[in-house]
């Protein structure tokens, strides 16, 4: 005689949404994730992990932690990220491991993964890799031109002011490169 199967859970990522697109290297970003119980029983101490330090959290640590998850409903997570100055241009993929604990006490495991598409931070707006504390100040060049009189005066220094690039542009460029060159 066969025993009925037991009732699971089963934690998916339904959505999830940054709040820009693509992601800049070096800038902070938020991001929210709607998981779903498709499952047909409740899930308890729901564990959410990230298994990668290149786009790492703001003010939490790399787990999240849910009491539970009744069958079928949705719960949503909010949170402030950061992308690190070493991870390439282009798609990136995140692992996030799923744990939760069964009625029955036992434990089940799975991994999501995310999708991020990444561009190179916009050109004088990165993050200074000093400590917050201490603002950086970018350096001026004076920039003088050569004179036969001894009343010379250099030329006060200019800063270029960026063109605004569209972001079909910009986007190109990270994934592609800079063919200019």
């Amino acid at each position: 005689m066969t025993r009925p199967a037991v009732p699971q859970p089963l934690v998916v990522v339904e959505t999830y949404h940054t709040s820009q697109t693509p992601l800049a290297v070096g800038q902070p970003f938020s991001l929210a994730v709607t998981l779903r119980n498709i499952g047909a029983a409740d899930a308890y101490r729901v564990l959410i992990e990230w298994s990668d330090a290149s786009i790492v959290p703001l003010g939490s640590g790399m787990t999240r932690y849910i009491p539970s998850v009744p069958a079928n409903t949705t719960t949503r997570l909010e949170g402030r990220f950061f992308v690190r100055e070493r991870i390439a241009v282009g798609l990136y993929e995140l692992a996030l491991r799923i744990t939760c604990e069964r009625a029955d006490g036992t434990v089940a495991t799975r991994t999501e993964k995310l999708y991020f598409l990444i561009a190179a931070a916009p050109q004088g707006n990165g993050v200074s890799p000093a400590p917050p504390t201490v603002s950086a100040q970018p350096s001026q060049t004076v920039i003088a031109q050569p004179s036969p009189t001894p009343t010379h005066k250099p030329v006060q220094p200019v800063s270029p002011t960026p063109t605004p690039e569209p972001w079909l542009l910009r986007l190109l460029r990270a994934l592609f490169g800079d063919w200019s060159r």
